[in-house]
């Protein structure tokens, strides 16, 4: 992606500096190696995109000054195959460029830098400079391609004002990266430029710009850790999950453009391309579910729709059989419905509404006007801006691209301080109730002893009765027994003995 940024970002840039020399026919004139609009995201120089003289095939003498290239075609270095005719590149090819140098560029050391995914050879006058990559002589399957990305190489014009650079060009890959529709051309981008400037871009500016996209996957990436740790601890709310496959996805995009910035393997450039467009769907989808979790409580059955069609889209990238609007499909959901979302939410004053969709639309609005300029060939209002523009630019790209993370940093901040509130709240009327259970509880322990002092009382008096009562019914029964003794006494008195009854029965016998 970043390539493609590079590459076709630059051209109205490169329009302004046409105004700083003339140019012919068949000769293209030098006279300076400053263009007046400075990048951190594109190497300094002047871009050789005139006056090309285009021959496929491959042998060696083409590099000759002396070589008669009348019959040669004028083409552009960029060969793109769907305006090119079938044939015109078959993985091998040159170009020449006559040069008009002016006088003060002479004899002083030059950079000379190139951007391709082949492999070339630069000739100065008929003699070799410098090479990127290896060209096989023999065997082209052999050839050792290079990513060098505007890597500088320093050089010099000697002599005279008239000079011819001629460059061999190989990329066996080229076919095959078009009918994918990997890679929608072949060819390079070259650049002459100071060579300290150039050096400097190399170790400050470009190191700069590859620390910004590392911070970023860095800070990505401990966010979307932070909140898959959330999710483990407290999976019921599963917005962190989907936050998560947004950060990672998110951070993986950063990632991809400082790796694309340090390796030189085409291979891998090539990868990086084709991986680009996978990426934005995974986060865009983490986005989409987190916002429908959040305020849905739920995954609405539109979003299952989209990943269907997504699934649709990677598919046929992987088997080079694209499905037409498909992407365009994809990306109008993206930008329609996160937006709809937001605003039905706003209106129906759900909690967090404004907060997140500040940082969502924010990010939304900025990426939807990067890809309009950039495919509106208006790619300099992002990348070639210098001195207090550039600052401006710098602090938008930099607020619209941490918008989301912030929003959401911010609702979370929101949400756990109302959470604080809510359990402040309920600690108050936990000890409120605390505090009148233990009156309550009081009240009943009074009124228990009180009943206890009662109870007490009246058992001291119902004992004290039993106890009278007792001694009553005991002289009652010993009045009883004592009568009983008395009558028994005046029976006893009052029947015969048992000597008199004897004496009564022996006088009857």
């Amino acid at each position: 992606m970043n390539l493609f940024f590079r590459r076709y970002g630059v051209w109205l840039l490169n329009f302004l500096a046409v105004s700083l020399f003339s140019q012919t026919d068949s000769v293209f004139k030098l006279t300076t190696l400053t263009v007046p609009l400075t990048t951190h995201s594109v190497a300094p120089g002047i871009v050789l995109n005139h006056c090309w003289k285009y021959q496929k095939g491959d042998d060696i003498k083409w590099a000759d000054t002396s070589y008669n290239d009348k019959d040669w075609k004028y083409s552009s270095t960029e060969l793109i195959f769907k305006e090119s005719s079938k044939g015109y590149f078959e993985n091998c090819g040159w170009f020449r460029l006559r040069i008009h140098v002016d006088s003060q560029l002479l004899n002083k050391p030059i950079a000379f830098m190139i951007d391709h995914l082949g492999a070339s050879e630069i000739y100065l006058d008929g003699k070799l400079i410098t090479s990127f990559g290896k060209i096989d002589a023999t065997d082209i399957i052999k050839d050792e391609m290079y990513y060098p990305s505007y890597e500088p190489r320093a050089f010099i014009f000697k002599g005279g004002c008239e000079h011819l650079l001629a460059v061999r060009y190989h990329n066996t890959n080229a076919i095959q990266d078009s009918e994918s529709k990997l890679v929608p051309a072949a060819g390079f981008e070259i650049k002459l430029g100071d060579l300290n400037e150039s050096i400097s871009y190399l170790r400050n500016d470009s190191f700069f710009y590859k620390g910004i996209m590392v911070f970023y996957f860095a800070f990505f990436l401990a966010l979307g850790i932070l909140h898959l740790l959330i999710f483990i601890f407290y999976p019921e709310n599963k917005s962190n999950l989907y936050y998560t496959i947004f950060a990672f996805a998110f951070g993986l995009v950063f990632m991809v453009q400082a790796f694309s910035q340090i390796t030189h393997n085409p291979g891998l450039i090539r990868s990086i391309i084709s991986f680009s467009p996978i990426v934005p769907l995974f986060y865009s989808f983490g986005i989409l579910a987190m916002l429908y979790t959040i305020f849905y409580s739920k995954i609405l059955k539109i979003l299952w729709v989209w990943v269907g069609l997504m699934i649709a889209y990677i598919i046929s990238l992987k088997l080079k059989m694209p499905i037409p609007f498909i992407s365009n499909l994809l990306t109008l959901f993206v930008i329609i419905e996160p937006i709809r979302v937001i605003i039905v939410s706003i209106y129906k004053k759900k909690e967090g509404a404004w907060i997140l969709g500040s940082g969502v639309i924010t990010t939304i609005v900025f990426f939807t006007t990067a890809i309009l300029l950039i495919a509106g060939g208006h790619s300099e209002f992002l990348f070639n801006n210098g001195g207090w523009k550039g600052a401006i630019v710098g602090i938008v790209v930099l607020i619209s691209t941490l918008s989301i993370p912030l929003s959401m940093s911010a609702y979370l901040a929101r949400q756990f301080s109302k959470t604080n509130k809510d359990l402040q709240k309920k600690l108050i009327e936990v000890e409120e109730l605390s505090a009148k259970s233990i009156e309550q509880e009081k009240e009943k322990q009074k009124i228990l002893e009180s009943q206890n002092e009662n109870l007490e009382k009246q058992v001291k008096e119902r004992t004290t009765e039993v106890v009278h009562q007792k001694r009553m019914i005991e002289e009652k029964q010993k009045e009883m027994i004592d009568s009983i003794k008395y009558a028994k006494r005046i029976q006893q008195s009052l029947l015969p003995t048992s000597k008199y009854l004897e004496r009564i029965f022996n006088k009857l016998k």
